[in-house]
């Protein structure tokens, strides 16, 4: 304190202090301009050679890896070759985690399980497909793009629902309808119903004129065309494989323009042709909507908690949808009505077999099949360009509906 107050008598002693060590101001700034120089082409030739070593050690560092035999890209998993490695497909979906953060649905590590590559013939994508068990093996009808852009169904056929072969040839369908000359047919959903199979799906003519359109068959050879069975802009047709009041029960969608929010409904109809009773899904007496849109999924599936449906959502963001999939569980009595739904997704995309395709950033569901064991196998639609296969027990997903 007694220095400080000092005040300009130690400024003046100071002063007489440098005057007499005889220092020149102008050399003291020519050696620091040297010094800093100095500096300069150091840190320029040395800060190179260390970050060519340190980014040629990250390179063959584990922390690049890869997912899916060869199927997907290399991308970094960590930023800082301090961050722990970031776990594989597998340890991630076997891991003990945390109750709250443990996933509902187990991608199958190898997925995709149907790509392009696979078919025996060139085709552009291999996606949304249904699938259903008979006469003890998978049927699975995908939505296969030829090399005129043109979706069509074709045929893959599994004895143990991993390794799928496709027929030699797109699916042999029944002359079309002359007032509805549809000239692409995809998403299909399988139901067993009475002595067959009634397939629905979307008959379109153009991208705002496409109708629910339902096939028969009992042998996946051979089709019978029912009908065209919706105004135009409907689809996502998903038939209930139980009869409510003695009526054909189904989900749809309809929408005036694709971009445009929309939302589940149901309609009903006594012999699959003429369709009505159409009304919008409501939770709590209220219409239901959850984000942008939303529409069926799998073949409902009947619990004893009531039918548990797997649908989309699509998020609209900055950059384009995302397409995810939730569950519900429905009426027994009235199957427009939500008892229950899960907060959180159940699937999301997140590789790059998902993020990377046709469209970005999708997973999709037209089917969900139940294995005598409770065990729920999805194949699903990944970025309109891939399948995959994903598993989860039937009481997770019931419960997950119902957990607050």
């Amino acid at each position: 304190i007694g220095t400080k107050m000092g005040g300009d008598n130690d400024r003046d002693e100071d002063r007489d202090n440098d005057e007499g060590t005889g220092v020149d101001a102008d050399g003291v700034a020519f050696c620091l301009s040297v010094h800093i120089v100095s500096r300069s082409i150091i840190v320029a030739i040395i800060v190179p050679i260390v970050v060519s070593v340190s980014l040629s050690r990250s390179l063959s560092n584990p922390l690049y890896r890869q997912i899916g035999q060869d199927r997907c890209l290399l991308y970094p998993m960590n930023r800082h070759p301090l961050v722990p490695e970031a776990p594989n497909l597998k340890e991630w979906n076997t891991k003990e985690k945390p109750m709250e953060q443990r996933r509902i649905f187990t991608k199958y590590e190898n997925n995709p399980v149907m790509s392009p590559s696979m078919m025996p013939k060139e085709v552009l994508y291999t996606f949304n497909p249904g699938v259903i068990k008979h006469d003890g093996e998978y049927v699975m009808i995908m939505d296969a793009t030829t090399l005129d852009n043109k979706h069509r169904f074709w045929i893959a056929r599994s004895k143990d629902g991993i390794n799928f072969t496709p027929d030699p040839e797109p699916m042999p369908m029944p002359p079309v309808d002359p007032g509805h000359p549809e000239t692409e047919t995809y998403d299909p959903r399988i139901t067993k119903i009475d002595d067959g199979y009634v397939i629905l799906y979307a008959s379109d003519l153009s991208q705002n004129d496409v109708r629910v359109g339902i096939l028969k068959t009992k042998d996946f050879k051979t089709f019978e065309r029912v009908c065209t069975a919706s105004e135009l802009g409907n689809r996502n047709g998903c038939l209930f494989p139980e009869k409510f009041d003695g009526l054909y029960t189904r989900f749809d969608r309809p929408f005036g323009n694709e971009l445009d929010p929309c939302s589940m409904w149901v309609s009903q109809s006594p012999d699959l042709v003429f369709w009505g009773k159409s009304r919008p899904m409501t939770y709590k007496g209220k219409v239901f909507t959850d984000d942008f849109k939303m529409g069926a999924g799998a073949v409902p599936i009947k619990t004893d908690r009531g039918w548990l449906e797997i649908y989309h959502t699509v998020s609209n963001t900055c950059n384009g949808f995302v397409y995810r999939l939730k569950a519900m569980i429905v009426d027994f009595e009235d199957p427009s009505k939500i008892i229950a739904y899960t907060n959180d997704f159940l699937l999301w995309p997140e590789h790059d077999y998902e993020m990377q395709g046709r469209v970005m950033n999708v997973v999709f569901t037209c089917n969900a099949l139940v294995d005598d064991d409770g065990t729920v196998r999805v194949y699903y639609g990944a970025a309109d360009t891939h399948v995959g296969l994903a598993t989860a027990k039937l009481d997770d997903i019931v419960n997950e509906c119902f957990k607050d």
